[in-house]
Order: structure tokens, then sequence, then C-alpha cells
């Protein structure tokens, strides 16, 4: 669970079976998300950074997701 001020998410973590990062082009660049998928295939949630139309990616969400990847997993 997530708890901030301006935001707040529940998720049961024992019902996400995949999870995916995904690069996916932009006029402004690449944008990052993450992708979780019950075991069923239906999608759970589609997470990205915040960010403002017009302007690149913030560069900490892309390390933020890079620290989640598992060595060695496809890019």
């Amino acid at each position: 669970n997530i708890f901030n001020p301006k935001f707040t998410l529940h998720l049961m973590a024992d019902q996400i079976s995949e999870s995916w990062v995904t690069r996916k082009p932009t006029g402004d660049g690449f944008v990052t998300s993450l992708e979780l998928f019950a075991a069923d295939g239906t999608q759970i949630a589609q997470l990205y950074g915040q960010r403002t139309e017009g302007t690149p990616e913030q560069s900490r969400w892309r390390e933020q997701i890079g620290a989640l990847r598992t060595p060695g997993a496809a890019a």
C-alpha cells in the first residue's frame, strides 16, 4: 500500500502474476510504464511517472523503474 497526501494505492501483491516495464515513444521522448497483470492476463494496473505533456519523462522515474528490473531479463 502507498499512502501519500496526493495519492493512495492499494494492491493485493499476491494477485500479481506478471509485471512488465514498457517504453513507448512519444513526441517528447520515451515514456516508461510499469504494467501489472493477474494470472488470467487481466491488467491490474498501469503506472506512469508524473509528467506534463510537452516535457520529457522524469529521470528519477526511469531510475526507480530501472531498479525494479531483473538483471538478464528482456528489455
